[in-house]
């Protein structure tokens, strides 16, 4: 049987309040209040999935964190690329530029980087030898001698989240993810790459433009994926285990993201009204 394939939602996935007809097309929150100090909060659903976020043991209700980026690179603000790169390259202008230290790029390598390039990304322009040497020695004289530029770096730890994605036995990738993510890698950890790594500073600029390329087509998946990791941790707080000891995959993070933006959205109607049914009246005190 082959394994079961996923589609993403369009957009970056956002924890959205959702009417509570729609909310969970699975079951329903129960909210019951136990006393004064403690909330138990039950999700009731079908047969396929039967979870409950029960108190902790403690008597405190476990802290669920609000969905936010846990990869730096998505949170904090991503270094440009050369502006170099993004200029279309003109037949009559002579690239005279292609040693980056002591090594020469090869026309070839560059024809097939291209080839891989307008495979990712259709309307990125090809680029030519003199467009990456430039840029190459703009970012070394930017930055120490030993030390790799931010946008390389911050570029290497998106491909590092790729790799945990593809490696995560209960994520599921969506299908327009699974061939942009494995071209990426494979070139990332093959052999035929137009800069070899060795070269100091600027030697994996190569695998930044193409991640930078990529990651249109990318970003919302690793979103997605982040959250999960997120809810997975949380449903393993919550069943005092280690992640590897239950099963949690696509499917339950879905249903975990709904009851978490119902929970979201019960505590913005009780924080914005009363429990009073209506204003009381005037009385007076003898």
């Amino acid at each position: 049987m082959s394994p079961k394939r996923y589609r993403s939602a369009p957009g970056v996935p956002a924890l959205v309040p959702e009417p509570a007809s729609t909310a969970f097309p699975h079951g329903n929150l129960a909210i019951q209040r136990k006393g004064w100090r403690k909330l138990r909060v039950r999700l009731m659903t079908g047969p396929s999935i039967r979870r409950r976020l029960v108190t902790h043991p403690s008597g405190a209700f476990p802290r669920i964190p609000y969905r936010r980026t846990i990869m730096s690179t998505n949170a904090n603000h991503i270094e440009s690329l050369p502006q170099v790169l993004l200029r279309a390259t003109s037949p009559s202008r002579p690239g005279r530029r292609r040693r980056i230290g002591s090594f020469r790029l090869s026309s070839l390598d560059m024809d097939r980087f291209n080839a891989l390039l307008a495979s990712l990304a259709g309307d990125r322009a090809p680029l030519d030898c003199d467009q990456v040497v430039t840029a190459a020695r703009a970012l070394a004289d930017a930055s120490g001698p030993q030390s790799t530029p931010a946008c390389i770096r911050q570029r290497l730890e998106q491909a590092g989240a790729l790799t945990a994605m593809l490696a995560d036995r209960g994520w599921q990738p969506a299908n327009e993810a699974v061939e942009p993510a494995s071209a990426v890698l494979g070139y990332l950890g093959g052999q035929d790459e137009l800069i070899p790594d060795w070269i100091p500073q600027v030697g994996q600029l190569d695998d930044a433009i193409l991640i930078d390329a990529a990651w249109p087509r990318l970003a919302a998946e690793v979103l997605s994926y982040q959250d999960f990791c997120r809810l997975r941790q949380v449903e393993a707080q919550l069943h005092q285990q280690e992640i590897t000891a239950f099963r949690f995959d696509r499917r339950d993070w879905e249903c975990a993201r709904r009851a978490e933006a119902g929970l979201h959205e019960h505590q913005r109607r009780v924080r914005n009204s009363s429990y009073v049914p209506e204003v009381a009246g005037l009385f007076r005190v003898h």
